[in-house]
This record gives structure tokens, C-alpha cells and sequence, in this order.
């Protein structure tokens, strides 16, 4: 099926929906969000490891910060 998210993706979607009630813009919204809930412990490393790799497959990347 070209052009149909995993599943996966499609489950951190809708997390995304829920908790900021809009829909994600670029898959580096997706990486921060991920971030965000695995600094706050609501996401295990595995599944951490797991959902940055697919995002990074699609392109998307981590905010660079000036020291």
C-alpha cells in the first residue's frame, strides 16, 4: 500500500491529536513530541528507540540548540 502510514505512526498520530489537540505539521513535531514523553517517563527507551527510528525515516529531525 503505497503511501499508507504504519500503523505505528499512525498510533503516535493520534496521541499527538489527544494531547495537543491539532494535527502534527512535520514529522519533527512527531520527534519532539517522542522527546518530550520520554524525558517525562511516559515512554519506555525500547519504544522511544523504535518510534525515532521510523520518524527519521521520514525525514524528520532533532532541533539543533545554540550554546
Amino acid at each position: 500500500m503505497k503511501g499508507r502510514l504504519i500503523p505505528i505512526i499512525e498510533l503516535l498520530i493520534s496521541h499527538f491529536i489527544s494531547y495537543k489537540n491539532r494535527k502534527p505539521t512535520h514529522a519533527d513535531e512527531l520527534l519532539d513530541y517522542i522527546q518530550e514523553q520520554y524525558i517525562s517517563g511516559k515512554l519506555s527507551a525500547a519504544n522511544y528507540k523504535h518510534l525515532y527510528s521510523e520518524l527519521d525515516k521520514r525525514g524528520a529531525k532533532k532541533a539543533k540548540f545554540i550554546k
